[in-house]
């Protein structure tokens, strides 16, 4: 018994013992300090490859914060450096295999270390260089790289964990239920650094789900073209019906999603007049506001709204005056929307007037929609092509600048160079009735219809000839599979005209979409069009030789260009929207 009880008094007193040591090691325990970022980074980052999710994770939050704080440089280098991981884990993979082969064919004497060979591997040094993220890179530093005429336009999700496919938790909400919030990042090489907006989305309860409508209305569009026609009025109503709500989605999306910021997305105005002419407005709005004098940021601002504002309303002319100026008496403001508004049918109906090209970085969620067809960027014919980050824009510009494979090097795409594969699989008869009379017509073409490719036949005509014309199912990747393309120097610019053949899908949830698309990007091919969704054959083919005629013969030199100005002559909007470019903006000699 006294044992026992000397036990619990030994165990009292420890049990006092520990409180107090407990309460004391409370009270001397430091705040945690705090997280040092590049540390962080420099863990998660492997030398020659693409961040790890937990760091592009980190800088999508960190962005995200900076930008709530108004620090909008930093929020800019964020939002733009951890961008397409998965893309530049493989494009660094192949850039890694392509150096380490050509090292081993060296030393195997199975090539000699000539000039042509110290070319390649300094082109594939730049490319890895280029493409490595952190701290030390600036926005600024990457967009020097580019032309001046050019605009890069960033659309990321701005807070994206709350609008997920993926529900975290329970209080997370599904896509199904709202769209995303914008973050807008708008970039030139004129040393003014970036400009970034958030664009807010309605949290109302009927506020439509943009994204969800959108996959509803290419899953009804695939059933269709499945299905065998029996009842030919059902069927084009249908079809009626589909570019009816594709109408409805692109003008809801740019009216009360984008509402006013979608100025953002137009380039560069060409013509020094019309410059002067915005000049000359922002001037006379100043004076009616009673300022004296606007920072430079409220000034760029201002003007890409005069540039843009043939395609605003009153309502939002005075909301982007307001968001400018939030301390100027409103009355002036009002004077000024009015001024603005009244100029939009005179000096600034910049409508008709040429732009520079618009190259678009999306975020994972917003790679589907097609932003090409939203009405202000079809009014104003805006070039525009798609690519996966800054970081790849800025190392492969360069690259194909200095290299001389390169058509853009060699100074645009010739006429006479080209390679096209009509209905390969035998399985579009309709398609190469109408297709092989008129790719036959052109002097020094060369190509195959109505039969597979010849072994290396098709490597040979992606390495050699400027321009590669693919008119069939899909993008034609069963007689190019994507690992073998990947492993070409691709000199040719592809026009895919098949189903699907730019579209993006998902490997896995912790992945970015990818595609037959970014395998001729990594392949270091120059520009690539094709399709997002399904589309009919008898309008794409019918479009196809109006296309051909007015880009090959000169008509219009730019490809973006003569993209943006063919977009309507497709009968069915549902097919027109699904027309993309990826790659940079070339020309035809």
């Amino acid at each position: 018994m006294g044992s026992h009880q000397e036990l619990r008094s030994l165990l009292a007193k420890a049990g006092k013992h520990f409180r107090k040591e407990e309460v004391k090691s409370k009270g001397e325990t430091p705040k945690p300090a705090k997280l040092n970022e590049d540390e962080f980074m420099k863990s998660c980052c492997t030398s020659g490859f693409a961040p790890s999710p937990s760091a592009q994770y980190y800088m999508r939050c960190r962005a995200d914060e900076l930008l709530d704080k108004g620090e909008t440089q930093q929020a800019a280098a964020h939002y733009t450096q951890y961008q397409a991981l998965t893309f530049k884990q493989q494009l660094t993979q192949q850039l890694n295999k392509r150096k380490l082969k050509t090292k081993s064919d060296i030393d195997r004497k199975k090539k000699t270390l000539d000039s042509e060979t110290k070319q390649d591997i300094e082109d594939t040094d730049k490319q890895l260089i280029g493409l490595l993220d952190g701290p030390h890179k600036s926005v600024e530093t990457e967009m020097k790289k580019i032309p001046s005429d050019w605009t890069v336009v960033q659309i990321s999700c701005y807070g994206s964990l709350k609008y997920t496919r993926f529900k975290s938790t329970k209080k997370d909400t599904p896509m199904n239920d709202g769209n995303p919030h914008l973050a807008l990042i708008r970039l030139c090489n004129d040393g003014n650094g970036a400009m970034v907006r958030k664009v807010l989305s309605s949290e109302t309860s009927d506020m439509t789900p943009y994204l969800l409508e959108l996959q509803n209305l290419i899953k009804q569009m695939t059933l269709i073209l499945k299905e065998p026609v029996e009842d030919l009025k059902k069927y084009w109503n249908l079809r009626t019906e589909l570019n009816s709500r594709m109408q409805t989605l692109t003008k809801s999306v740019e009216d009360s999603w984008l509402n006013s910021a979608k100025t953002w997305l137009l380039g560069k105005l060409d013509d020094t007049a019309a410059q002067q002419k915005v000049d000359q407005v922002v001037q006379e709005v100043i004076d009616i506001l009673q300022v004296k004098a606007l920072d430079k940021k409220k000034i760029l601002e201002l003007k890409l709204m005069l540039c843009g504002a043939h395609n605003l309303g009153f309502e939002q002319i005075f909301h982007e005056f307001i968001s400018l100026l939030p301390n100027v008496d409103k009355d002036n403001i009002l004077s000024a929307s009015k001024l603005v508004q009244g100029y939009t049918k005179s000096i600034l109906n910049f409508k008709d007037e040429r732009r520079g090209p618009v190259v678009l970085i999306l975020d994972t969620d917003l790679q589907t929609f097609p932003w090409e067809s939203l009405p202000c960027v079809k009014e104003c014919r805006q070039p525009m092509s798609r690519l996966p980050s800054l970081q790849y824009l800025s190392a492969m510009w360069k690259v194909h600048e200095e290299s001389g494979t390169s058509v853009i090097n060699s100074g645009g795409v010739n006429q006479d160079s080209v390679f096209y594969m009509i209905n390969p699989d035998k399985s579009l008869p309709k398609t190469q009735e109408r297709l092989e009379g008129v790719m036959k017509g052109y002097t020094g073409w060369q190509g195959i219809s109505g039969q597979p490719p010849q072994p290396g036949q098709l490597a040979t005509a992606l390495s050699n000839k400027d321009a590669y014309i693919y008119a069939g199912h899909g993008s034609g990747n069963n007689f190019m599979p994507s690992n073998e393309l990947k492993k070409l120097r691709i000199r040719s610019a592809p026009l895919l005209f098949g189903c699907r053949s730019a579209e993006l899908a998902r490997a896995g949830r912790n992945l970015d979409p990818l595609g037959v698309a970014h395998s001729y990007l990594v392949a270091s091919s120059p520009a690539l069009a094709g399709f997002l969704w399904p589309v009919t054959d008898n309008d794409l083919d019918q479009w196809t030789i109006k296309f051909l005629d007015y880009w090959m013969n000169g008509k219009e030199k730019s490809l973006l260009q003569a993209i943006a100005d063919q977009r309507s002559g497709f009968k069915h909007l549902v097919n027109s929207a699904a027309l993309v470019v990826y790659g940079f903006p070339i020309s035809i000699k």
